[in-house]
């Protein structure tokens, strides 16, 4: 009788254990494991924003400058939208990534503006564009996530430039080019001057990202003489040409992971 009160309970004991499993919660499975960005690699992209310019031209008649009847400083800042391209390559140490970045830009800024001389009774008129434009900058930044770059830049930039102006009578006292002085003056040229920035960039996937960025350009001087009618000395314009940029870009990378 012992035997069968043993067998008996071990037999519902182990036919329970198939159902006490059944009413065990399952494990759920791993999440699938997600790589972070890798940021070094070669990448190609386009860029496309706004700049304004600031701009100014200074006169100087017969080498002294702040004469009576020397028009004073002229700033004709001009802005407008802009589109580039642009090429670099990333190299990644942990959470630091530093690189190289080029770009090539048009944009055809155009800024007019007036000066009058101190006595008033000339004037001149001035143009200033700035054209074509590039940078070659470094690149530095840190990562505030596995997507997010933070980075500073700096480098050399050129661009074409130019200037046009016109010393006239204003009219004041029935002055003109018949019995005042008056002349025309232009230059053009292609300058080198420095660049320096900061901006985000943010990996969309491993291949793409997307950035915003602010620059500061400095394309440097541009100097031209030219004679005036009833004078025996040049009038010399001296022009610099600065820009503030704003732009966005979107990048693609090229080979590795």
């Amino acid at each position: 009788m012992k035997k069968l009160l043993i067998a008996g309970f071990s037999l519902a004991t182990l036919s329970g254990v198939p159902a006490l499993a059944a009413d065990m919660p399952l494990k759920a499975p791993p999440l699938p494991v997600v790589a972070a960005t890798n940021w070094s690699g070669f990448y190609l992209g386009i860029v496309a924003g706004g700049e304004i310019a600031d701009t100014s031209t200074d006169f100087v008649f017969a080498g002294i400058p702040g004469l009576a009847g020397t028009p004073t400083r002229v700033s004709p800042n001009g802005s407008g939208g802009l589109v580039g391209a642009e090429a670099g390559y990333n190299y990644q140490i942990g959470k630091f990534v530093g690189g190289i970045e080029g770009d090539v830009d048009y944009a055809r800024i155009t800024g007019q503006g007036t000066s009058v001389s101190p006595s008033g009774f000339f004037m001149a008129p001035t143009q200033q564009k700035i054209d074509l434009y590039g940078t070659i900058r470094g690149r530095v930044g840190f990562l505030a996530t596995n997507d997010l770059l933070i980075f500073a830049t700096g480098g050399a930039a050129f661009g074409d430039v130019s200037m046009t102006t016109a010393f006239v009578p204003t009219g004041i006292l029935g002055g003109n080019c018949t019995n005042s002085s008056c002349g025309n003056g232009a230059v053009s040229a292609t300058r080198v001057g420095a660049t320096v920035g900061g901006g985000l960039e943010y990996a969309v996937s491993n291949r793409i990202s997307v950035k915003a960025e602010y620059l500061f350009v400095d394309l440097g001087h541009t100097s031209t003489t030219f004679p005036l009618t009833l004078a025996v000395s040049l009038m010399a314009a001296n022009s610099s040409y600065q820009e503030h940029i704003v732009r966005a870009g979107l990048n693609f990378k090229l080979g590795g992971p």
